[in-house]
């Protein structure tokens, strides 16, 4: 049975939660330095550009 767009966007949710709960633990280093109103794609490394692209044409071949 193929997965509908919500599940997958579930489980994806589900885990950056998970990911994110473990870094908090382990890097408490980390905070981050650019406000959400001031990030653009121009701050994108070229992996992270092809991993937009992928899931934009992911979510336009399945209709949203």
């Amino acid at each position: 049975m193929p997965q509908t767009m919500q599940s997958v966007l579930e489980k994806y949710i589900s885990e950056i939660k998970r990911i994110y709960s473990y870094s908090r633990r382990i890097v408490r280093w980390y905070e981050g330095i650019i406000e959400p109103d001031d990030f653009s794609e121009d701050l994108l490394n070229e992996t992270e550009l092809k991993n937009l692209d992928t899931i934009n044409n992911y979510m336009s071949n399945m209709g949203y």
